[in-house]
């Protein structure tokens, strides 16, 4: 029986300084002006490729789940024509993905709600995730392995009793002024898959493990 897992714990960043070399900065600086400059100037000619880019991520991020569908069927289900469950799952993405956005446009900063919210039209649909739509996880679960245990999985993510924690530090790094956008894009959430039974899990945390017990009538309460 597996009774221990190791569980994957990222440092915080919301207080992470950013330190560059003159001339890496001096490229940054110049990049980011010729990205602001094409936007300025031809922003408008652009927002077609911006539905592109936006269709094109949620297919890729659909295929990492290995999720997939014909074009025929995503064009469906990007319409409401529920066809089968992969082109809608892919539609619900594509629309989880412009609703986030849209919300951070608004409110020119990135919320909790804004991100529960995406999540919430994204997996409503899903029979087996409907219930967990639209809020943070509670329950332990994993990359790769099977559907009844992480024994073998690629990546565990941290403990759920952790979420709370880990995305105030996210979202406080990512609404900071002082850092440019660019290097904002390199911070992840915390992943989100299956979940587990399972009584205790080895944390590991800055090179260092200890074992951790989050059991709860048999369930470990990961995130």
């Amino acid at each position: 029986m597996l009774r221990t897992i190791t569980v994957s714990l990222p440092p915080m960043i919301a207080d992470q300084d950013l330190t560059l070399d003159s001339y890496l900065a001096t490229d940054v600086e110049l990049a980011m002006r010729e990205i602001s400059k094409l936007d300025a100037t031809h922003g408008a000619d652009l927002e077609a490729l911006g539905v592109l880019l936006l269709r094109t991520e949620s297919v890729a991020s659909s295929k990492i789940e290995a999720v997939e569908a014909s074009l025929d069927d995503y064009a469906r289900a990007l319409h409401g024509i529920r066809t089968n469950s992969s082109a809608v799952s892919m539609g619900a993405a594509t629309t989880a993905l412009d609703t986030m956005i849209n919300d951070v446009t608004h409110h020119d900063r990135v919320e909790l709600a804004a991100i529960t919210s995406a999540h919430d039209v994204l997996m409503r649909d899903d029979p087996g995730e409907a219930p967990y739509a639209g809020r943070l996880r509670t329950i332990q679960n994993w990359i790769g392995g099977s559907n009844h245990s992480p024994r073998g999985a690629l990546y565990v993510p941290p403990p759920p009793n952790t979420v709370p924690d880990y995305m105030t530090d996210l979202l406080t790094f990512a609404n900071r002024n002082d850092l440019p956008a660019w290097y904002k894009r390199r911070s992840r959430t915390p992943s989100s898959s299956r979940s587990t039974r399972s009584p205790t899990a080895t944390a590991e945390s800055a090179g260092r493990s200890s074992t951790l017990c989050y059991a709860d009538e048999g369930r470990l309460l990961a995130s």
